[in-house]
């Protein structure tokens, strides 16, 4: 059962929500010689309720997305302002989606500097270390500054796998 959570937001014909996410699979590519990182994520989710549009934190930009197995363009994957305040804006998918049914949302990006106040970008100086500050004093500072997630209400099973790859 889903724990409770905001309901949903109107957004002109859309109704949009928080879904309830049972899994994410991740792997990121750290490449120390190159100092550049890369991501893909698989997140499996479920629509409770009413069809409508599904909402995620992600604060990093997507280069490809796809829904349940079909490539959508960049746009279908905004953010979008659900009144939450200055910076809280998560991405919607611009799809109605059928109440009663699992799907798949998968993702690849660039990691750079996430998309919320005071985030840095991956130190490259002695390793790969990453800015963990999370905290509730600015929107996007928890787990959505790297990987797509859900709500604060919202629990699921994380698998990341990390490979680290070296100068030779």
């Amino acid at each position: 059962m889903k724990p409770p959570g905001p309901p949903p937001v109107r957004l002109g014909e859309r109704l949009v929500f928080a879904v309830d996410i049972e899994r994410i699979d991740a792997r990121f590519r750290l490449d120390a010689g190159q100092r550049t990182a890369f991501a893909e994520a698989a997140v499996e989710f479920s629509i409770e309720g009413e069809d409508g549009c599904p909402a995620f934190d992600l604060r990093q930009e997507v280069e490809t997305f796809r829904l349940d197995g079909h490539q959508l363009p960049g746009e279908a994957f905004s953010p979008c302002d659900l009144g939450g305040g200055e910076g809280a804006e998560m991405r919607v998918i611009d799809r109605r989606l059928t109440a009663g049914n699992r799907h798949r949302l998968e993702l690849s990006y660039p990691l750079a500097t996430p998309r919320a106040a005071d985030a840095q970008p991956i130190d490259w100086t002695d390793g790969a270390h990453f800015d963990f500050w999370m905290s509730d004093l600015h929107p996007g500072r928890y787990l959505e500054m790297w990987l797509p997630a859900g709500l604060c209400h919202d629990r699921f099973r994380l698998q990341l796998e990390v490979e680290v790859v070296t100068p030779s």
